[in-house]
């Protein structure tokens, strides 16, 4: 089912995500049947969108383990190892630590990780340069220790495209290297869903949109998606433009 959603994110600014129709090339030919593993594969990076869209992160994070720590071929353990680090870090040393992670395997079939960290203890950083890429990037010693190579480089500005960025090292062939295709800390924020539209009403709800709003005002407005993926598209427009385009949509009760 195609569907278009509206929503507004924590720094007032709207969010239009159209996601198409998830029945497979050969379910649309033979059947009406719903390819549910895609289905699948799709909300999961719609959820890793919205949680890297909706939340203030100040890192990106590459995390891979060192053989010697961690047996990086070994899902469970690989998976065991992380989240009881990630949980004693908060618990232990930085309260409003908060996480989103996307697991991804080498060409050798070892597990590293992607993903965006909120540190609130930065006292905690420890700075260092790379001398290849001439930039300066960060380290907290106590995931060093634990787990392995551990490098976290500075969002420059908020986080809004970096989340469409993590999920391409989410796997094409869909494949689980653990239950779930990404790990995220409790309470992270979403978004406020402003308008729903579901089904055939959904394709040409933001093509309306622009249209109608050339026809009453007579500017035209060039919003190109900051995402633009084969699931999805997603434009992100500031209050004013999302008036002007949506001022007479009844928003969800």
């Amino acid at each position: 089912m195609n569907r278009c959603i509206i929503k507004r994110d924590i720094h007032g600014n709207y969010r239009l995500s159209f996601f198409s129709d998830f029945r497979s090339e050969k379910s649309i030919i033979c059947s009406s049947s719903r390819n549910y593993e895609y289905e699948s594969f799709a909300r999961s990076k719609r959820t890793v969108i919205d949680y890297g869209m909706n939340n203030d992160w100040d890192f990106f994070v590459t995390i891979t383990f060192d053989g010697n720590k961690v047996d990086r071929y070994n899902s469970p353990v690989v998976l065991r190892k992380l989240q009881n680090a990630l949980k004693d870090f908060r618990r232990f040393y930085d309260s409003d630590f908060a996480y989103v992670l996307v697991p991804e395997r080498h060409a050798d079939g070892a597990i590293h990780f992607h993903g965006l960290f909120k540190i609130g203890r930065t006292d905690l950083l420890e700075r260092h340069f790379d001398v290849y890429k001439r930039c300066v990037y960060y380290r907290l010693e106590f995931f060093y220790r634990r787990l392995g190579r551990f490098r976290m480089d500075k969002i420059a500005s908020k986080a809004t495209y970096v989340s469409a960025y993590i999920t391409k090292y989410m796997t094409k062939d869909n494949e689980r290297i653990f239950q779930r295709r990404y790990i995220c800390s409790k309470g992270l924020n979403s978004g406020e869903v402003v308008v729903d539209v579901s089904g055939d009403a959904a394709i040409p709800f933001v093509d309306i949109m622009l249209a109608d709003c050339v026809y009453s005002t007579g500017e035209i407005l060039d919003i190109k998606p900051v995402v633009n993926r084969d699931f999805c598209r997603i434009y992100s427009v500031d209050e004013t433009t999302f008036r002007m385009l949506f001022g007479n949509v009844i928003p969800n009760p």
